[in-house]
């Protein structure tokens, strides 16, 4: 029987795509610094121009605040500067200060219509402001004056997949590709893209060349095994966590990930081993618990699994599914009474749960309550568990 959890997270969360990002703040780099530098020392540039040269060398030492005082400075001295207002947006980005950075490129854009790192730079920040459309007008204006800039692409890219225009993101992650064909994470969010729209061998196909080009790319490594997953590649995908975890070891959901597949392929202690690495860390972690204690049933090992289970509803009492599950194994043990409250408990918190009903039933069953358990039963009938019709006629005539 395949894992509830396994299934639940193979058709929705399980398939994830986390290095969806925003490339860095566009810099006009060092060239640009050193001629503002050059200028400076040969006695051939304004004030202005030194305050610019001075910002830029801050900027790129992190000590932004400073930056930013160079470069209102370079404004006072001349508020037509271009330069000026582009950087000094750049780090009001970098101090997370988004609305006086959006105002700052606008300037810069005013001054110079045709500055399309500027464009760039500001749909960024509407990005980080959530404000997608500006974001989108942005980057469009940024490509149509510049369409060999693959960052551009790539952001256009990350936004359209965010607006749920595929179509749309995997051309323009194509194009960035095309632009910039040795780009790890271009490919990375290309293949999710890809695997979203269901062509999961297309999907695998750029996340190994993510890695051809970096081997140390963790996402890379898990959203392939995401992708293996939905094709049954279930060894591939198994070796692709582990080639993660090995990359990432502190990050526990890719332990719980190949834990769940060991589970599936019937590799219970290897999956035991995954769950218990977790649970050391993390005592507390209910999907680990349950889990766990799901693999442990299976192993026979019931009192461990009732462990788990009450471990489970000690962290959250309200997780019915545990009550559940623990009731189940306390009736095959014949704690008749005590697996009664689980299934009460678990009725109490999800009254329309036919199956809970049901086992309460059969649990009732057991200690001659021949009246209430027929009730259950027909109750669990009612809400729709229809295993419950065949007990009703065995034991309820």
């Amino acid at each position: 029987m395949m894992n509830k959890f396994f299934s639940i997270k193979k058709n929705s969360t399980y398939f994830l795509y986390l290095n969806l990002n925003p490339y860095p703040w566009y810099s006009i780099g060092m060239v640009g610094m050193l001629s503002l530098i050059l200028l400076s020392l040969n006695g051939c540039a304004s004030l202005a121009d030194k305050y610019i040269a001075e910002g830029l060398s801050l900027y790129d030492s992190t000590y932004y605040k400073e930056a930013e005082e160079k470069f209102l400075l370079a404004i006072t001295e001349d508020s037509t500067s271009e330069q000026a207002y582009f950087n000094l947006g750049r780090t009001r980005s970098r101090l997370q200060a988004y609305r006086f950075a959006v105002e700052d490129f606008s300037r810069a854009i005013e001054l110079n219509p045709d500055n399309s790192e500027a464009y760039l730079n500001r749909a960024i920040i509407y990005l980080q402001l959530d404000e997608k459309q500006k974001a989108l007008a942005d980057l469009n204006s940024s490509i149509e004056l510049n369409n060999q800039n693959p960052i551009a692409f790539f952001n256009r890219g990350y936004l359209k997949a965010e607006l749920s225009d595929l179509e749309g993101a995997l051309s323009d992650y194509s194009e960035a590709i095309n632009l910039n064909p040795t780009d790890p994470k271009v490919y990375v969010n290309r293949g999710n893209v890809k695997g979203l729209l269901k062509d999961h061998k297309g999907a695998i196909a750029d996340f190994t060349k993510s890695i051809e080009f970096d081997s140390t790319n963790a996402q890379a490594y898990l959203n392939r095994a995401n992708d293996r997953v939905l094709i049954e590649d279930y060894d591939g995908a198994i070796q692709d966590y582990s080639y993660a975890i090995s990359l990432n070891p502190n990050n526990k959901e890719l332990y719980l990930l190949r834990a769940e597949l060991y589970f599936k392929l019937e590799k219970l202690n290897q999956s035991l081993d995954d769950y218990l690495h977790v649970i050391k860390s993390e005592p507390k972690n209910i999907n680990a618990l349950v889990l766990r204690g799901e693999v442990l049933t299976k192993l026979n090992k019931t009192a461990e699994a009732i462990a788990d289970y009450s471990s489970v509803i000690k962290v959250n009492p309200k997780y019915s599914d545990a009550y559940f599950k623990r009731g189940k194994l306390l009736l095959e043990t014949k704690k008749y009474d005590a697996a009664i409250k689980d299934f009460s408990e678990m009725i109490k918190l999800n009254p329309k749960d036919g199956k809970a009903y049901h086992s309460r039933g059969l649990a009732k069953l057991k200690i001659k309550k021949k009246k209430d358990a027929c009730k259950d039963l027909k109750k669990a009938g009612d809400l729709g568990f229809f295993d419950a019709y065949a007990d009703i006629k065995k034991y309820c005539k």
